[in-house]
């Protein structure tokens, strides 16, 4: 507890494309744990769950590289933040580059990044919502480990971040506005369906947002969209650029 106190009251003053930053919070967060705390693992790793192999992380030697083109990736990511991080979170327990403490690191670092977005995630309890939901985070993750596809637990962490926004954003702060209207709870839905919740709050998306929202390419966001306005579902009104969608009532 006290090295995770640590790690998050430094958070403001690290780089989420910084991998010596990286290191130092994990040797803050687990200081008094791991006497290879802020060192990435040395040996072979290995997620178990009723006496099964979940998954087994990549050979340690690879894990520097790994986590370097993660970096890399991450600094040069076009995505919004809120896809973005998530993707990041999932590739992190992916390569679970530490000998322990990557869940608490992937979540603290995805914290990190939306709040190089916006400031409010420093101070939202995103880590204790995904506690509250524990086995469904552990789940998604498994998933999207058998799939070979992050979409699931992309979906579950937006609908995470959603929950956390429902209960601790104020509702009469402005600058908070964009935050709320920006992710709604789309998990499990089909892309249809997600595209008509998310257009429902946020009128003005654009196929591009919704596809980075979605986890989809825009190809198959475009092709929902066809079929939604085929079937009276959503309609365009005005132009691409300055134009918005409405969702018809059914």
């Amino acid at each position: 507890m006290k090295g995770a106190i640590a790690a998050y009251e430094a958070l403001p003053n690290f780089k989420a494309d910084n991998i010596n930053h990286l290191l130092a919070a994990h040797g803050l967060m687990l200081a008094d744990i791991l006497t290879s705390a802020g060192q990435f693992r040395q040996t072979a790793v290995g997620i178990h769950k009723g006496g099964q192999v979940q998954h087994v992380a990549p050979p340690a030697h690879n894990v520097s590289g790994l986590m370097a083109e993660l970096m890399q990736w991450l600094k040069q990511a076009k995505d919004h933040p809120l896809i973005t991080s998530c993707v990041f979170h999932y590739e992190f327990e992916f390569i679970h580059p530490f000998a322990d403490g990557n869940g608490r690191m992937g979540r603290l670092w995805q914290t990190l990044i939306l709040s190089q977005w916006h400031p409010l995630f420093l101070s939202l309890p995103l880590e204790s919502v995904i506690k509250d939901h524990q086995a469904q985070y552990y789940q998604a993750l498994e998933q999207a480990d058998e799939q070979g596809d992050s979409t699931v637990f992309i979906q579950f962490m937006l609908s995470t971040i959603a929950k956390t926004l429902a209960q601790n954003a104020p509702l009469n702060a402005p600058a908070n506005a964009p935050l709320k209207t920006a992710i709604a709870d789309i998990t499990g839905l089909k892309t249809p369906d997600a595209i008509l919740v998310l257009l429902r709050d946020k009128p003005q998306l654009t196929r591009q947002e919704l596809a980075e929202m979605i986890g989809k390419d825009i190809r198959t966001i475009g092709r929902a969209i066809s079929r939604l306005q085929q079937d009276n579902q959503l309609k365009r009104i005005g132009p691409d650029k300055t134009g918005y969608w409405e969702v018809q009532a059914p």
